[in-house]
């Protein structure tokens, strides 16, 4: 570690009122008082620290971070690029916010809020959410989060490898666009094949035709009858680069302010306003109202999710 500078520099403030008094300085004295801190700081600098950071240089590229270390200090390479924003709410799924209190939630249903089970069954763990053969995981996205021709990345994170086996379907995560391209309904999707453990990601433009609705859908294909995929989380982000390795963990609270826009409980139904307007945090759009039972309480619940 570095020698600290601890020589007192309270020079001057230690004279007395009236240095050139009987028993005062000369004046000779009085402006080597003066000099005293700078000369002590100079020596410092020049026979201390300088010895101590002779040892150190700069990387090749002139960049880095200058650390402590016990034996002095050392460069080291650049913190990780920043965050960008996560368009995805609720997208850290080891420890997601779970109003609904649910550890499995199968087709049609919701489980952590935001997220929807479009086939099979998913099941919390404290790895992240595990989705089997045939099983699908669905966040849906406003319409106004995504800009048409625009670049974006959606990244997603599995707990461990998983052997990609193509048959009958195969397991892809993937951005769906329900458009009206055409007098029928259908669907325009970019998808990619997380395989390994750790961070993949993919690239897309957002398609010009009019959208009905924008969803991030993780499926398990079809084949993988004893190895589901274990999701730990999940990033939608503008631009070309994936920054999910850069993120934290979340914090919860302001997390749960943002699953709020879609799905609040109360424990006095009274209290439950049908206009999403009224609601605390606002919600995206005027709720569906209905009874919940959790744990053995009933609440009543708001929602608005699709």
């Amino acid at each position: 570690m570095l020698t600290k500078f601890t020589g007192d520099l309270d020079i001057i403030a230690a004279l007395d009122d009236q240095p050139n008094d009987v028993g005062g300085l000369t004046a000779a004295q009085l402006k080597a008082k003066f000099d005293a801190g700078s000369k002590a700081i100079a020596a410092y600098i020049n026979e201390t620290l300088t010895e101590e950071l002779e040892g150190v240089t700069l990387p090749t590229e002139g960049t880095g971070v200058l650390e402590k270390t016990a034996s002095g200090v050392a460069w080291t390479a650049p913190a990780p690029a920043g965050s960008s924003p996560n368009i995805l709410r609720n997208w850290y799924l080891r420890d997601p916010v779970n109003q609904r209190r649910v550890t499995t939630f199968n087709i049609g249903k919701y489980g952590p809020d935001c997220w929807k089970c479009n086939g099979g069954t998913i099941t919390l763990t404290s790895e992240g959410f595990s989705v089997p053969n045939k099983a699908q995981v669905l966040q849906y996205i406003l319409l106004d989060k995504l800009k048409p021709g625009e670049t974006y990345t959606l990244s997603v994170k599995l707990a461990a490898a998983v052997a990609h086996v193509e048959s009958g379907w195969s397991r892809k995560a993937g951005v769906q666009f329900k458009c009206f391209s055409s007098p029928y309904a259908s669907t325009n999707s970019a998808s990619f094949t997380p395989d390994a453990a750790g961070i993949s990601s993919m690239t897309f433009i957002v398609p010009q035709s009019d959208c009905v609705y924008y969803g991030i859908n993780i499926d398990a294909g079809n084949g993988y009858v004893t190895e589901p995929i274990v999701v730990e989380a999940v990033k939608l982000e503008e631009g070309s680069v994936s920054t999910l390795g850069a993120d934290k963990t979340p914090d919860k609270t302001l997390e749960l302010l943002r699953c709020q826009t879609t799905f609040q409980l109360y424990a006095d139904g009274s209290w439950c306003p049908p206009s999403g307007l009224d609601h605390r945090p606002v919600m995206d759009s005027d709720p569906t109202i209905s009874a919940l039972v959790i744990d053995g309480v009933t609440y009543t619940a708001a929602s608005c999710e699709i």
